[in-house]
């Protein structure tokens, strides 16, 4: 509830779009919640019902499958062309100048080229020089669609 809900609840109404999640209308639940336990869950395969109702849909390979989670790929993001660009750009910024020391900025940006092992510190960066951009520098309106991010910072 308080991490993947929210987080396509708010991408969808960034982006102007309705989406619902089935699972969770009242009627659904209450249904669920009227099974007996066996068919509710079990160690083997998880939710029984749901997946036994899905095998005429799913393959079963997929619906059987083990649970994997979501990888961002914000390592591969941060490639050497984009931290260079970065290496340049972050220590100027004037919020980026204002919060935090700049040396230390390249320090990092330069610790993730090498070791790849500053990529939340110099993605968190980034994306508040963007922010500080955005809403402290400028109206908070949002940037021409077809603008390049960098030019943000």
């Amino acid at each position: 509830p308080d991490n993947l809900l929210v987080k396509a609840d708010r991408i969808l109404m960034a982006s102007s779009i309705e989406g619902r999640t089935p699972f969770l209308d009242h009627r659904i639940v209450e249904f669920g919640l009227s099974l007996p336990d066996n068919l509710k869950c079990s160690k083997a395969t998880g939710k029984v019902l749901l997946k036994k109702w899905a095998e005429r849909y799913i393959p079963n390979d997929h619906l059987y499958e083990k649970k994997r989670g979501f990888h961002v790929p914000v390592s591969e993001w941060l490639n050497n062309t984009l931290l260079d660009r970065l290496e340049i750009l972050l220590p100027k910024n004037p919020g980026i100048q204002e919060w935090f020391s700049p040396e230390e900025v390249k320090r990092l940006i330069h610790s993730q080229k090498k070791r790849k092992n500053a990529t939340r510190e110099v993605f968190s960066l980034l994306q508040f020089a963007i922010w500080h951009h955005i809403f402290i520098e400028n109206d908070g309106a949002n940037p021409a669609m077809d603008s390049d991010p960098m030019d943000w910072i």
